[in-house]
């Protein structure tokens, strides 16, 4: 028997929650923001426990309607006044695109574009600091290299590994002064060794095998 939803939202039509779950994942291996095809799932803080969100679409895309089942269940209105409150600035459930489709369709080309991804909402992330650490990774890097820096796998310390909820839990942390093991550190992530670094050290014992070394770092 499946449970029952614990939280319905009617979207602003059109609206289509596969379209929408892509443009915020924006790579197959992002772990935050989970697609399986017909259920998004997505790890937040809610109070202070952490809590997965399971949320699906019903209806057409003109007449849209979301379902939320949340693990563990909510609990108060506060809270599920939270997570309607995060999904909507998630997936921009209640954005107006209407003006946009109107200037769409002046366009042939835009038109073409604006019909075939018809549903689509621009989604943002749930905190300041999220987006900061999303901008951060992956502008100064690459989509793939920031969003696997974020994920606790091989190359993250695994005390020290990233998790979901933390990225909605470091503000206030930060502003205590704390130490946590979320915490954006330079030690996240271990950085290939430099192999002209690694020859260096590895043939310092002899004159002859320094220079050696150091003729191949300038080559």
């Amino acid at each position: 028997m499946t449970p029952r939803p614990q939280l319905i939202i009617r979207p602003l039509p059109p609206f289509r929650l596969d379209y929408t779950v892509w443009a915020l994942r924006r790579r197959p291996h992002n772990i935050f923001d989970r697609w399986d095809g017909a259920v998004y799932r997505r790890v937040v803080v809610i109070g202070s426990r952490v809590t997965e969100l399971a949320v699906r679409q019903s209806g057409s895309p003109a007449a849209p309607r979301v379902t939320v089942r949340a693990s563990p269940p909510l609990r108060t209105p506060a809270e599920r006044r939270q997570v309607r409150s995060i999904l909507d600035r998630l997936l921009g459930l209640q954005v107006d695109l209407s003006g946009w489709y109107r200037l769409a369709r002046r366009d042939r080309r835009l038109a073409e574009l604006a019909d075939r991804f018809r549903g689509v909402k621009p989604p943002r992330f749930p905190t300041v600091f999220e987006a900061l650490v999303n901008a951060v990774a992956c502008q100064q890097l690459s989509l793939s290299v920031g969003l696997a820096a974020q994920s606790p796998r091989r190359g993250v310390r695994r005390r020290r590994s990233i998790r979901c909820a933390h990225l909605l839990r470091i503000p206030r942390a930060a502003r205590r002064g704390e130490s946590r093991a979320g915490r954006v550190s330079r030690d996240w992530i271990q950085p290939p060794e430099d192999p002209c670094a690694a020859d260096a050290r590895g043939c310092g014992r002899s004159r002859r095998a320094r220079s050696r070394a150091s003729g191949s770092c300038r080559r």
